[in-house]
């Protein structure tokens, strides 16, 4: 008998599991159309994005209080990654995104990371704890993750100069990888 409701009680906590992160799933896939503006961030909404096609269009406001459009980044290379503290994967390909933001610095790319869903402390405290200092823009309703049709953590987006999506990598990145898709997009 305590068999059956040692099962009973894990049965119920796979499902409670599964049914968040469904509502996470559906909070992330959830795709409207027209423009929308919410938590200070404003997206073009659409069809999502689309290796190949134009990358939907944003501003947002970094940590630090700046705006920054996609539109006025025409010219250079946009490395658009998703991420969350809570993903171990995320924590582990940070120091990589740094580490080439830092070596690249000067020239015509610019590295952006959106927080998905986090609290601004969080998100700050994060940061601070890493030391990142290429642009960070808190994406606090998931808006601009929904755009970006991101399914998962962490996902980055290459964006070319014309503003065109040349590639979505799913997943932990380390130097080598970034390294070699910078080269490829002419670094």
């Amino acid at each position: 008998m305590r068999w059956a409701a040692a099962w009973l009680i894990m049965a119920t906590l796979v499902c409670l599991g599964l049914g968040t992160a469904g509502l996470v799933l559906l909070r992330l896939s959830d795709n409207r159309g027209g423009e929308q503006v919410v938590g200070g961030a404003a997206v073009e909404r659409g069809e999502g994005a689309r290796v190949g096609e134009r990358a939907p269009a944003f501003s947002a406001t970094t940590l630090s209080g700046e705006r920054i459009s996609l539109a006025e980044l025409q010219g250079k290379l946009v490395v658009l990654n998703f991420w969350a503290s809570w993903c171990g994967p995320c924590r582990s390909e940070m120091p990589a995104l740094e580490a080439a933001a830092k070596r690249t610095a000067g020239q015509p790319i610019v590295f952006l990371g959106v927080n998905v869903q986090e609290p601004p402390e969080t998100v700050r405290a994060f940061v601070a704890e890493l030391g990142l200092t290429f642009p960070i823009l808190p994406d606090p309703t998931g808006e601009i993750a929904r755009t970006y049709q991101v399914r998962a953590l962490p996902t980055t987006f290459f964006i070319d100069r014309e503003g065109r999506l040349r590639e979505q990598f799913t997943g932990e990145m380390n130097a080598s990888v970034i390294d070699r898709r910078l080269r490829g997009y002419g670094e």
